[in-house]
């Protein structure tokens, strides 16, 4: 990561956890392969399934349900039904995007997302600094 004044340190972000957590039972095989694809994500690393799982598994539900939507709109001629139609995948991918915003899935976010973890890293290093330039009273 580039700063002012020079570069500075590179982000280490915690390794992508050893198994891959279960996905929502219910979705499907598109979805299955996105949830997948997010855990070979670097990224993945900063995911507590504990305190994140529930959004996460949201986030596959809405990508499962949004697929399926477009199948079906493809098959359908009304142009009143699509537009219902369309409402509903608007609305979905808005909420994909929300999620894929959190988690850094996209080039973009994970970029924001280690700037921030190299400001806090960074600010950590000064405080550090400055306590060890500290005089030592006697």
């Amino acid at each position: 990561a580039f700063k002012r004044g020079g570069r500075g340190a590179v982000v280490a972000l915690p390794p992508a956890p050893p198994a891959i957590p279960e996905p929502p039972e219910e979705i499907g095989d598109y979805a299955r392969h996105r949830w997948d694809a997010f855990w070979q994500n670097p990224v993945s690393g900063l995911v507590n399934m504990k305190r994140d799982g529930e959004h996460l598994r949201e986030w596959a539900r809405l990508v499962d349900a949004r697929h399926e939507l477009w199948g079906v709109w493809e098959e359908v001629r009304s142009y009143r039904d699509k537009a219902a139609l369309w409402r509903q995948i608007k609305d979905m991918s808005a909420e994909i995007t929300r999620a894929e915003q959190v988690f850094g899935m996209t080039p973009l976010y994970k970029m924001r997302l280690t700037g921030a973890l190299d400001q806090a890293e960074a600010a950590e290093q000064s405080i550090k600094t400055r306590r060890d330039r500290r005089p030592v009273e006697a």
